[in-house]
């Protein structure tokens, strides 16, 4: 009995060893890409901003809009749960 309960902490202590590695090396391998300001290594866009200075006015209003829409849903189904 007690050589299972080793095991079964051995085990735990190595899934806690293995999450923290994973959290600590996997920011450090995606930040491989370029930053947008850079234009030596091949990002940025000339000194313009980030994004190359999109628009997001029309798009933040469908967005707007169809939060609005399923929120109005959700609540509109709610209430007939509770009125049934």
């Amino acid at each position: 009995m007690n050589v299972e309960i080793k095991k079964l902490h051995d085990m735990k202590k190595a899934i806690q060893i293995l999450v923290i590695l994973i959290v600590v090396l996997v920011p450090v391998i995606l930040s491989a890409q370029p930053h947008p300001w850079d234009d030596a290594i091949g990002g940025g866009s000339a000194g313009g901003p980030a994004g190359g200075g999109a628009p997001i006015g029309g798009g933040l209003l469908i967005l707007l809009s169809l939060a609005i829409g399923y929120g109005t849903k959700k609540i509109y189904d709610a209430r007939k749960k509770v009125l049934d």
